[in-house]
């Protein structure tokens, strides 16, 4: 990934473009769930005319407070000693929960360290998880992008999120090959039957 400001700001921009033509081609909606990107996801997004036909709904829920109220993110992830609210499980709470409180065909969710300050002893500045869900399907990736200048890392961890919910839809493209089931317990408790 590129780190050089421009060429990302373009990059995301040919990113949610492609990511748009291919949601309007489902007639599919989009909905974000944000913490370290404070919204951007949702701002390109909505950046390009006619998106409310395909952008339902965004959260910014950047306290661990907001992600459990809002989206239904389990509490005991932020416990002591538990994976914390940069992690895997977060950002696949935090899409699960936007996918389905907003009945969207698609979510992404997302936490990170922007920096340059707030990095725990074990996670470092510059690292984000993103989950991407999908119809009953989900995609979830970690990525370091280093100790950048903080606007650098939130457009960085923006792009990522936006190349990922491109795969996650190939995937789904291709007979769902490489994408996991969520399991029944997991499934969210706001999911239809």
């Amino acid at each position: 990934w590129p780190l050089d400001g421009k060429t990302v700001v373009e990059q995301t921009a040919a990113l949610a473009a492609r990511l748009s033509r291919r949601l309007k081609k489902r007639n599919w909606t989009i909905s974000t769930a944000e913490s370290c990107t404070g919204g951007l996801i949702a701002s390109i997004l909505t950046d390009m005319s006619g998106a409310s036909k395909w952008f339902h709904q965004g959260w910014v829920v950047y306290s661990n407070e907001s992600k459990i109220q809002q989206l239904g993110v389990d509490s005991s992830y932020f416990s002591e000693g538990n994976v914390g609210a940069v992690s895997h499980e977060v950002a696949m709470g935090m899409a699960r929960g936007a996918r389905y409180k907003s009945n969207s065909d698609v979510s992404i969710g997302m936490s990170g360290i922007a920096g340059p300050t707030g990095s725990p002893e074990n996670k470092e500045v510059g690292r984000v998880h993103v989950a991407i869900m999908t119809k009953d399907y989900f995609l979830v990736r970690r990525m370091d992008f280093g100790d950048n200048d903080r606007l650098d890392n939130k457009k960085s961890f923006a792009s990522f999120a936006l190349g990922l919910a491109l795969e996650a839809l190939d995937k789904v493209d291709s007979n769902n090959s490489q994408v996991n089931r969520i399991p029944q317990k997991e499934r969210h408790k706001d999911q239809p039957k």
